[in-house]
């Protein structure tokens, strides 16, 4: 459980290996050095690092700079896709993939990686010459991963290629969809891969090292708890890095966000501020909007695919005015109104710096 003993195990002959770390423990750190490593001794092969997002592209294209001849890096939903359309025909896909996969809130992403995941198990020569191409696979964040995309990952272990994988149930994002037994199943999915690999664990806080180291042990400390499903205790004394403030919503009204001045003043000065807001709905997240005089960007996560609507609209309808007419009212519609259909909704611009956290009845802005 040390730094030292993951880089190890990263770099032995083990097929599969699975590091858990919480935030700001060192996954990136780890896997970026491991890629500059062992990307330098594949021969003609390339070492894949994949992410889900490509935000999490840019800061390992950052830390491998310099490599972009030896590592591929890229989403994990690009590679199912690049699969997909090379064996469309074979798979029933359409043709268009890149306007279908977005259709119906992207619907086409899960049945396009179910049909891959499929295909490279009943095929042996596809998943081994894809691991040939890629003999070291770095996976990134794999707790998200959905079941599909998890079984495409072990085909290609199938295939021959050493995979590496870094994740964290606790950071886990389920979609509002989810049902409780699709998240225990996706959190028992994590804990075989764990059994079935060779695993270690990271439990530094470099994160907070400089300046609040002892408000990384308590964030560690609390994430012990709720492993345990145990409450976090917030009633104790004051963690260096860390001010709690407590207000009460005052107000009679169900979706509405009220405090008294003397409760009030706090808030709004550390709002001032590089801040994150969550809460348990988009209900509440307008409430709060509404609280702040609308002065701070809300990032709604159920207006996403409207916008990939509004692209595919245009691309498929270019020079149709009335279609792309229609496009525009449906983004507008979908963007500006309407129940909220995504899991949790936030306003992203992370404090770097000692986190200022309020709470009310399950809102916390920090």
């Amino acid at each position: 459980m040390s730094d030292a003993s993951v880089a190890a195990l990263l770099r032995s002959d083990e097929p599969l290996v699975v590091i858990e770390a919480p935030a700001g423990c060192g996954k990136t750190f780890q896997g970026a050095a491991y890629a500059r490593d062992v990307s330098q001794t594949l021969g003609q092969g390339r070492l894949l690092i994949l992410t889900h997002t490509h935000g999490a592209c840019g800061v390992f294209a950052e830390r491998t700079r310099g490599l972009s001849g030896r590592v591929d890096i890229r989403t994990l939903d690009s590679l199912i896709g690049q699969v997909a359309t090379l064996y469309r025909r074979a798979l029933g896909l359409p043709d268009n993939l890149s306007t279908w996969a977005y259709q119906n809130d992207g619907a086409g992403f899960e049945i396009m990686a179910d049909k891959v995941a499929g295909y490279l198990e009943r095929h042996p020569i596809i998943r081994q010459a894809l691991a040939r191409r890629y003999p070291v696979i770095v996976c990134d964040e794999h707790q998200d991963a959905s079941e599909a995309q998890h079984r495409t990952i072990m085909a290609l272990r199938m295939g021959g290629a050493r995979l590496r994988i870094f994740g964290d149930p606790l950071q886990a994002i389920f979609a509002n969809a989810k049902s409780d037994k699709a998240m225990a199943a996706a959190l028992a999915q994590w804990e075989v891969l764990k059994a079935n690999a060779a695993f270690d664990e990271l439990d530094h806080p470099h994160r907070w090292q400089t300046g609040t180291p002892a408000l990384g042990q308590w964030i560690l400390s609390a994430r012990t708890e709720l492993k345990a499903r145990r409450p976090i205790p917030l009633n104790g004394p004051a963690v260096q890095g860390l001010r709690i403030v407590r207000a009460d919503n005052l107000s009679p009204a169900r979706a509405a966000y009220q405090l008294s001045r003397a409760q009030r003043t706090p808030i709004d000065a550390a709002v001032q501020g590089p801040v994150m807001v969550l809460a348990a709905g988009n209900e509440r997240v307008g409430a709060l909007s509404a609280f702040w005089g609308r002065r701070i960007p809300i990032w709604e996560g159920h207006t996403r695919s409207a916008l990939a609507d509004l692209v595919q609209t245009a691309k498929a309808h270019n020079g149709d005015a009335d279609q792309l007419t229609r496009g525009i009212v449906r983004f507008t519609t979908s963007a500006g109104a309407g129940p909220a259909k995504a899991w949790t909704v936030e306003m992203v611009q992370s404090r770097a710096s000692d986190s200022d956290v309020t709470t009310s009845r399950g809102v916390w802005v920090g």
